[in-house]
């Protein structure tokens, strides 16, 4: 995606921090950072939306995300293929009430990808039939939409949201997908503590029919049952998924925090029968402030993850499994290092940039011993245009290459407004 600078400038464009390009910039996640006050924090900690009265946001980017089986990776969305968002928040008295939509957890999708065993559901293709033909519906939660409310006193924030996300295709009346998901979510922050809450309340997609590639060809027009092998009747249900987080402010400029995760789901007529997921992170920042516009941060943390599979005892699915490579059980541990800078250039321009590496890292699958991770650096840069209450925020070149590449100035483009 590109972003001009006619566009740009045409635009009658906050201070308000709230886009996935600067987290991101920062190396931070896209859903919130522990680190920063941001508008994003609000799919960590919901009481964050009080700090964002009358504001309004949009993340540009496609309405859906296109994917084929050969291409879709467990995200869907990034800085490459972003997805569109908008969310508006207004206040009344001492409450505030929002409207956000086009959110896409990724978590939710790859969780969704992982029992069912593909990128997309596909429908039946035999043989001689175009692989043209072949249709594919993206497995992130879609027409995603959330109600969200708050409140503060002098001192104590409160908030909470509720997400409902639903879609269906019955343009095949022998080939129907159907999903439904919904979450809440809830947050507090008191003086110095701030504690979170995520609870999935629905996770369900049911599929007539789920094709597969079993010589990993990406033909589907594969004789059926030798190349290709198609699956009737699946079903993907989350059976239970939370997140509760925290953190505490040790001095004004130093914070500890940390968060918890778990997911179980299961599946019928499916890749898997069961994926159990659990996280758990525990870190430190600190940001040093050279001015009220800049400063530097650098924040510590460790994170253990681990991932249990029961792969469909079916002869077929058994053989899919193993020609994925897939492993029963899956640990990882990381000890990251981030820092990262942001500084004003201009009164309308600010430039930021953040480097991390694993200072320690392994992964291990069952059966085949720990891999010691390669600790490489991940580098992220970004910039914010300033007119007035409007800002809108990008990443700047290509990080990969280590060049300016001024034909995409912007990516993964967004702008804010204060009302």
């Amino acid at each position: 995606m590109k972003v001009s600078l006619f566009v740009l400038l045409m635009l009658v464009a906050s201070n308000a921090f709230a886009s996935k390009a600067r987290l991101e910039a920062f190396g931070e996640s896209k859903y919130g950072s522990f680190i920063f006050d941001d508008y994003r924090n609000i799919y960590l900690n919901m009481a964050a939306i009080n700090d964002y009265v009358n504001f309004a946001t949009i993340e540009l980017g496609a309405s859906t995300i296109a994917t084929t089986n050969a291409t879709a990776t467990a995200s869907a969305d990034s800085a490459s293929n972003p997805k569109g968002e908008a969310g508006v928040t207004f206040g009344a008295g001492n409450m505030v009430y929002g409207l956000h939509y086009g959110y896409v957890s990724d978590a939710l999708t790859s969780f969704r990808k992982g029992i069912l065993g593909v990128s997309n559901l596909t429908s039946t293709v035999t043989s001689g039939v175009s692989a043209a033909s072949n249709r594919t519906r993206d497995l992130s939660g879609q027409n995603a939409i959330d109600l969200m409310m708050g409140s503060k006193t002098a001192n104590l924030k409160w908030g909470a949201a509720l997400q409902v996300s639903q879609s269906k295709d019955e343009s095949v009346a022998t080939d129907k997908v159907k999903q439904t998901a919904a979450a809440s979510r809830f947050g507090v922050i008191a003086g110095k503590a701030r504690v979170g809450a995520i609870i999935s309340l629905a996770n369900k997609v049911t599929a007539d029919r789920i094709g597969y590639d079993l010589d990993g060809d990406g033909d589907y027009t594969d004789t059926l049952g030798i190349g290709y092998y198609t699956q009737a009747n699946a079903e993907f249900k989350g059976k239970l998924g939370f997140e509760f987080n925290g953190s505490f402010d040790l001095t004004d400029t130093m914070r500890v925090f940390g968060k918890y995760q778990f997911q179980k789901a299961e599946g019928t007529n499916s890749l898997l029968t069961e994926m159990k997921y659990t996280k758990m992170e525990v870190g430190i920042s600190n940001i040093y402030n050279f001015s009220k516009t800049n400063f530097m941060f650098v924040k510590f943390d460790a994170t253990n993850s681990k991932t249990e599979k029961t792969i469909n005892s079916n002869a077929v699915m058994t053989a899919v499994a193993n020609g994925l490579g897939l492993s029963t059980e899956s640990k990882s541990l990381q000890f990251p290092i981030s820092v990262g800078v942001e500084g004003l250039a201009r009164e309308w321009l600010k430039l930021r940039a953040s480097a991390s590496m694993n200072l320690y890292s392994t992964e291990e699958d069952k059966g085949e011993g720990k891999v010691a991770g390669t600790g490489n650096t991940t580098l992220g840069s970004g910039a914010t245009l300033v007119f007035g209450n409007l800002d809108i925020d990008g990443y700047v070149g290509a990080n990969t290459t280590g060049t300016l590449e001024l034909d995409d100035l912007l990516t993964r483009a967004s702008m804010t407004y204060n009302f």
